[in-house]
């Protein structure tokens, strides 16, 4: 070997070391940003949770007669005129879909199981309901597979 003579075997050994240390390096950059779009999506999700939580407790606590209607209605729809029963309807609207919301984000897996529990066992609490029996007969069509389901099924435990 001459003295200004290039060893290639040396260089491409060190030219893929670089590589691969270039490879790790970028896989932990990715992980972390990873982690840390999965932390914010949980965040968003813990917002959107709070917000539909918080839907149905507003229109209940904002007027005494809706109040009254929602849960005359959920025990005893006939006794309710046409409007009321209507009024009623789309409070018990309300309050499924922010359910519905949180069957979504658990089934994304950005709501905990405690959570879903806690939101399951208010649908449970729900379906006991004869109004609500009425509601979903007639507006079970308007809510996603998934969630029908769990309806159906917490409909099914109050039997």
């Amino acid at each position: 070997m001459y003295q200004g003579e290039t060893n290639w075997d040396a260089v491409g050994a060190t030219a893929e070391a670089l590589g691969a240390i270039g490879v790790i390096a970028t896989l932990i950059y990715l992980i972390r940003q990873i982690k840390q779009n999965t932390a914010a999506t949980r965040s968003t999700a813990g917002v959107a949770y709070s917000q539909a939580s918080m839907a149905i407790a507003k229109v209940l606590s904002s007027d005494i007669e809706t109040n009254a209607h929602f849960y005359a209605y959920l025990d005893e729809p006939e006794q309710l005129s046409l409007d009321e029963r209507r009024r009623a309807q789309a409070c018990v609207s309300i309050y499924l879909h922010a359910m519905e919301q949180a069957c979504d984000l658990y089934s994304e897996g950005t709501l905990t199981e405690e959570k879903w529990q806690a939101r399951y066992r208010q649908i449970v609490w729900l379906a006991k309901r004869p109004g609500f029996m009425d509601y979903w007969s007639q507006h079970r069509h308007v809510y996603a597979e998934t969630f029908a389901n769990y309806v159906n099924q917490a409909m099914n435990e109050t039997q």
